[in-house]
């Protein structure tokens, strides 16, 4: 019985003393305003998330260059001046009557710390977007993932 009661203490010391230690845990959920899927292949999300009076949207998505590698890559940019209403604004004026049937429509602008062009992308006759983030780009968006992403409609 002596020996049983040394072992689960033994046991119990070393326990306390492991060696992780968690300081900071990040507390701050993301919210996902929308995700934008063909079929069961990920195209692209946006999320949200608020850390006391700062708002942070990150836009993940697939690069658009690779058909059969998967590569994800994501922008991050804050809340300010409405730069979330804006830069959806700007996606929806390729949209626009005046704006459809122009190949060269094309939209640059700064948002977060990169520079981002927003591009009339013509696929099959139906007018696209595609948002171009350095080297990297998305796969061409119709106007109602567009909506999705952004939250406009579920």
């Amino acid at each position: 019985m002596k020996k049983l009661l040394i072992l689960s203490m033994v046991l119990l010391s070393s326990v306390s003393y492991g060696q992780i230690q968690v300081y900071n845990v990040n507390t701050t959920p993301k919210t996902s305003i929308g995700k934008i899927k063909s079929g069961l292949a990920f195209v692209a999300e946006m999320e949200r998330e608020i850390e006391g009076k700062d708002t942070t949207y990150t836009l993940s998505y697939q690069e658009g260059q690779y058909q059969h590698i998967t590569s994800i890559k994501s922008l991050r940019f804050n809340s300010d001046g409405n730069s979330f209403d804006s830069f959806y604004e700007i996606c929806k004026s390729v949209f626009k009557d005046e704006n459809k049937k122009n190949k060269d429509y094309m939209v640059i602008l700064k948002l977060g710390d990169k520079d981002i062009a927003v591009v009339n992308s013509r696929t099959m006759g139906i007018t696209c977007v595609r948002i171009m983030i350095g080297n990297s780009y998305t796969s061409p968006l119709v106007e109602n993932q567009i909506d999705k992403l952004f939250g406009k409609i579920k």
